[in-house]
């Protein structure tokens, strides 16, 4: 039995949508560090989720996130780890920031794409 090597293989749906994800939330650092007050936002929202029980280990980790430095938070939304991918996939910047216009997605998507 042969071991496919991952630097070898095509990349797959879930590798685009990382990478997807990877570029939003450097966008999102973008705009967080003209617009820090999102942050609170971002934790207000966090704390209710997390207040009514029903919060996934993601929105828990945002929950203890937010209270850090904006440069700590960056970071570890951004971070090429387990810990990075379960934030980015449980954003909450993806609502107060998102990325609303349909061409700028289309082209993250295929710069995404363009990255695997």
């Amino acid at each position: 039995m042969t071991m496919e090597n991952p630097g070898d293989r095509s990349p797959t749906a879930h590798d685009i949508n990382e990478a997807e994800r990877m570029l939003r939330a450097r966008h999102y650092a973008d705009v967080l560090r003209e617009r820090p007050e999102l942050v609170q936002a971002a934790a207000t929202r966090i704390a209710m989720v997390v207040g009514t029980g029903e919060a996934t280990l993601g929105q828990r980790l945002w929950h203890a996130l937010l209270g850090e430095p904006l440069d700590m938070i960056i970071r570890c939304m951004t971070a090429d780890d387990a810990d990075g991918r379960l934030l980015r996939s449980n954003n909450p910047f993806s609502v107060l920031i998102g990325q609303t216009d349909v061409a700028a997605r289309r082209q993250t998507r295929r710069d995404a794409r363009k990255q695997c």
